[in-house]
């Protein structure tokens, strides 16, 4: 009978290391499929963030570049006004020198017409 009840006992333990065999590969996988989704998510998102990067950089140097072009836009007005400002003087000048050229001339005439008048009226 000892001889059963010791057969039966190891037969027990034989059954029960099994089954905390298989509860164990259970976990593992568990534990696995766990760590797999965690690395995959982390890969997502680690992704993700590049992509955010890179898009904020690639603004950055977009916003940079117009910043320039503005600056050298504003530069090359101000060049022209400057230039304008500076010829202004030239221009004012020749246009006095036309008025009154055209003063004399208009003068001229109207004495030129006054002695002829003058003229035909003797």
């Amino acid at each position: 009978m000892r001889t059963v009840i010791a057969m039966l006992a190891v037969a027990g333990m034989m059954v029960g290391c099994g089954a905390g065999a298989k509860l164990g590969a259970a976990a593992s996988q568990v534990g696995d499929s766990a760590v797999e989704g965690a690395s995959g998510a982390a890969k997502e998102a680690g992704e993700g963030a590049v992509k955010d990067a890179d898009a904020a950089t690639k603004g950055a140097q977009q916003a940079a570049a117009d910043a320039k072009n503005a600056a050298e836009g504003a530069a090359d007005t101000a060049a022209k006004t400057k230039d304008a400002i500076e010829a202004a003087p030239d221009a004012a000048a020749k246009a006095a020198e036309g008025a009154a050229e055209d003063a004399v001339e208009d003068a001229a005439e109207e004495a030129n017409e006054a002695v002829e008048d003058a003229t035909d009226d003797e």
